[in-house]
């Protein structure tokens, strides 16, 4: 097991910050952060506002506290990191997410039921073949769009949110549409498709 220390040290390696900085942002949207799925948020002057993975001061704050860091699925705009959240109602936290989603990851995590060892082969293996169930399966629609990532306790099968431009371009903007509806359309089809 490392070090708290050694893990610091690998997330402050140039190459390893500039790749999770990188697969945060595209253009002007970005993936919020959580760290070890404790927090997603910071508290400067009593405010409560999300962390932005792509920020270097919010990226250097969490790797000093953190052992694993997570980021959103949804990539935001970014005055979604101006909120403050204790403003905010619980029951309403999903539908500011969604209002000020730009782009969103398809994504499937695959690991191992809770009890079970990851490490031994009937499970590695199990889980391995699932990753490439998905993979093989979504390469059907966009060949050159679907990324696996080992997570050391599973496998996550991510399509780059760039495959569902057409859909945030039809509907993100269109007065026509609750963009909070049309969002929440979107996330319910992928989990009807994983299902």
């Amino acid at each position: 097991m490392l070090t708290p220390r050694q893990i610091r040290d690998h997330y402050k390696t140039p190459e390893i910050k500039e790749a999770i900085v990188r697969c945060s942002t595209d253009g002007d949207i970005y993936r919020a952060g959580n760290g070890d799925f404790e927090n997603w948020y910071k508290y400067p002057d009593g405010k409560k506002l999300k962390l932005n993975i792509s920020n270097k001061v919010d990226y250097t704050n969490m790797i000093l506290k953190y052992r694993t860091l997570y980021w959103t699925l949804n990539l935001f705009d970014h005055d979604i990191f101006k909120v403050d959240y204790n403003t905010i109602k619980s029951e309403e936290s999903p539908v500011i997410s969604r209002k000020f989603t730009k782009g969103y990851t398809f994504g499937i995590d695959i690991d191992h039921e809770h009890g079970t060892d990851i490490h031994t082969p009937e499970v590695k293996k199990a889980v391995e073949d699932m990753a490439q169930f998905f993979s093989d399966k979504l390469r059907e629609y966009a060949h050159n769009s679907v990324y696996c990532l080992y997570s050391g306790g599973g496998i996550y099968v991510l399509m780059h949110h760039g495959c569902f431009d057409q859909y945030f371009d039809r509907y993100r903007d269109c007065e026509k549409y609750d963009w909070h509806k049309m969002m929440q359309v979107l996330t319910d089809s992928f989990d009807c498709l994983i299902k």
